[in-house]
């Protein structure tokens, strides 16, 4: 891949020799979250997250708020910092345009300091669709420090992989039939499993679709797309995320 630089995170561009940032594939985009195009002074409250691409505003609901940090990742990119404690959520009622019903869709999160908070609960990065019994897409990360899907059922898919204070980019990947998710732009983890997303009716980051749940860690970008990547796609994916974010 050659020399990888970290940058502002922007949706794609160069910057001053070596190779050229792809940004990430644009072919059914479907929304997207960045933290950097947040317009907030570092240490305020996040109440809402308009995306940069799509339409969809989750806001917060509670007395708590997540942090915008100026320079919140380790390469010092923007980040919303989610600090697992109650109502420290951003919620919408829909979907923003992400896939529902059995279609195939993608959901990519660039995010750093994913971990387990204690206890023996679950600690969700997002949950969208319906709470009913494989009417749920989602990822959370549990108390023994796994990352898994969440489709509101017993039996996800799970998996052990990189975590910690680090950035990572995690995906949830459904195609119509098999359900992976993906770290780091690998495949991890698949199943064979039948989702229907329902009346999707709701949206959280920071929580899973109850209203519990919390999750910690620190969110850089959250994107969707209404149909899976393929390998070089993922690659590219993974591109971005080292020449802007500063992705190892």
């Amino acid at each position: 891949m050659g020399a990888i630089r970290p940058g502002s995170g922007g949706g794609g561009g160069g910057g001053g020799g070596g190779e050229e940032d792809p940004g990430i594939p644009s072919s059914g985009l479907v929304v997207d979250w960045r933290a950097s195009a947040l317009t907030l002074a570092d240490g305020d409250p996040v109440s809402s997250w308009a995306p940069s691409t799509g339409s969809g505003t989750p806001t917060a609901s509670g007395g708590a708020r997540p942090t915008y940090l100026a320079t919140g990742s380790p390469a010092g990119n923007p980040a919303a910092e989610f600090s697992g404690a109650s109502s420290n959520a951003l919620t919408l009622a829909g979907v923003a345009g992400l896939p529902t019903g059995a279609n195939p869709g993608t959901v990519i999160a660039i995010v750093s300091r994913f971990r387990p908070v204690g206890g023996s609960g679950l600690q969700h990065l997002f949950q969208y669709g319906t709470s009913a019994t494989r009417e749920a897409r989602g990822l959370l990360v549990t108390s023994a420090n796994n990352i898994r899907t969440h489709e509101w059922s017993s039996g996800e898919t799970e998996t052990r992989s990189p975590r910690g204070q680090g950035l990572r980019v995690y995906g949830h990947s459904y195609d119509g039939a098999r359900l992976s998710i993906f770290v780091d732009g690998v495949d991890y983890s698949t199943e064979e499993v039948a989702l229907n997303t329902g009346s999707a009716n709701g949206l959280a980051i920071g929580s899973n679709l109850a209203g519990g749940e919390f999750g910690s860690f620190r969110l850089i970008r959250l994107f969707g797309y209404s149909r899976v990547l393929t390998k070089s796609e993922w690659d590219q994916v993974m591109m971005h995320a080292g020449m802007a974010y500063g992705v190892q």
